[in-house]
């Protein structure tokens, strides 16, 4: 069969546009958190093709969960950071602005009554001393976090936080606690 030339024109026009999709798709290329093996990630360029392999061995995206480390994403160079919807800063920076850097004498009560469920973290290590983090679930069902200065000056507080963030909030705050090895609430 003869083609007629707007038909040709066509049919060349298809097959061009199918060779460049397919030569775009064979050098697209990922960047990929590859797992060193010893707990170390570093950041690699690969084939879309070879993605599949890297995860099977325990790399991952950046952006995607680190494996083995719950809580904790990749950013864009392959950073392990925390991955939270707390509302309060308890991160290792927002908890050394209230004293809680693992130099002192730092307690931590892990609170479960009626009235009350959370984690109250002193950074003296004493009581009364007020607590430079609170994290409550009260009976009556409002979610709260609170920091405060050295001084026991309010420095940060949410009320009315969703179930997420209070789960986010105490995950942060426990891995705070393994981090700095602060005992009463491990």
């Amino acid at each position: 069969m003869k083609l007629s030339k707007p038909h040709a024109f066509l049919a060349v026009s298809i097959t061009l546009l199918s060779l460049s999709m397919t030569s775009q798709g064979a050098t697209e290329k990922h960047d990929v958190c590859r797992n060193t093996g010893n707990g170390s990630y570093h950041l690699i360029n690969i084939s879309h093709k070879a993605v599949p392999a890297h995860r099977a061995q325990g790399s991952a995206l950046p952006g995607e969960s680190v494996p083995g480390n719950p809580g904790y994403v990749f950013d864009e160079n392959c950073n392990q950071v925390l991955a939270s919807t707390c509302p309060c800063d308890f991160s290792s920076v927002g908890m050394a602005e209230v004293g809680i850097d693992g130099s002192g004498p730092h307690t931590c009560s892990d609170v479960d009554n009626l009235k009350l469920t959370g984690i109250l973290l002193n950074a003296d290590g004493g009581s009364p001393q007020p607590e430079a983090i609170t994290l409550e679930f009260h009976s009556t069902g409002v979610r709260s976090c609170s920091r405060y200065n050295l001084s026991g000056t309010l420095i940060e507080n949410y009320g009315s936080m969703t179930s997420t963030e209070f789960d986010d909030c105490y995950s942060d705050v426990t891995s705070i606690v393994v981090d700095l090895s602060i005992p009463g609430c491990e």
